[in-house]
């Protein structure tokens, strides 16, 4: 009797501690979560964004904080920071954002160590460079296969043409048919594998200084890499 309430006893313990450490864990992914959701940019940033971005409404300027947060979100859930690799940034309205948010040091920081458990880089590329093709690539294919709502036509997937519909001067213009056709060729050549994402070549760093315009994105010849004015991403060291 005593050794089967020993051995109760154990399990118990076992099974109390894994509980405890599941929901501490549920508690940290909430408010990871919640500091996104719960984003405004500080006032300091939200009137350099302003003189960034002079012809936006404040309609606009509240869509692309927006863009911001959906941007932010996708790093949080595929854990790019920890993981070590950039996802490339579509729009350069939302990137002015990001760049205002940054230059207030301390609010940054604290909002990266409770959304991303670390620092969240910024990373430029050369215009048009096999680099900033391959992050975008990344943002492109997380963005379909993570469980957002609606993800072929969602929050994510509007960042590529959010700088067209804000009638942006000089904005980023990713290669979307270069996008698409990588994505759908690396499906059919890993069927069955989702691992089509968060790859390598792009890994991190902390410069500011990103690509403006580039190419119209409209053609999909001459490569993949061609067309791509989007000359920035995130993620970790």
């Amino acid at each position: 009797m005593g050794t089967s309430l020993l051995i109760g006893g154990v399990i118990g313990t076992v099974v109390g501690s894994a509980a405890l450490l599941g929901w501490r864990h549920q508690r940290a992914k909430r408010r990871a979560e919640d500091a996104i959701t719960d984003l405004q940019l500080p006032d300091p940033a939200l009137r350099q964004l302003r003189r960034a971005l002079p012809g936006c409404s404040p309609a606009e300027l509240d869509e692309v904080q927006a863009g911001l947060r959906s941007y932010f979100r996708l790093i949080q859930r595929s854990g790019a920071v920890k993981r070590g690799f950039v996802l490339g940034m579509p729009s350069r309205a939302v990137d002015e954002a990001w760049h205002a948010f940054i230059l207030e040091t301390r609010a940054y920081a604290e909002f990266c160590q409770a959304a991303f458990g670390g620092m969240l880089h910024h990373t430029g590329f050369a215009n048009g460079s096999t680099e900033a093709f391959e992050a975008l690539y990344n943002t492109w294919a997380w963005g379909q296969h993570l469980p957002l709502a609606h993800a072929s036509n969602g929050p994510v997937m509007r960042l590529f043409t959010l700088d067209a519909r804000l009638g942006i001067d000089a904005p980023f213009a990713p290669n979307l048919p270069g996008l698409q056709r990588r994505f759908a060729e690396r499906q059919a050549a890993r069927s069955g594998d989702t691992t089509v994402y968060g790859t390598g070549s792009s890994g991190g760093g902390c410069g500011i200084a990103c690509a403006e315009g580039g190419g119209d994105g409209s053609s999909d010849g001459g490569g993949d890499s061609g067309g791509d004015g989007g000359g920035c991403g995130g993620g970790g060291d």
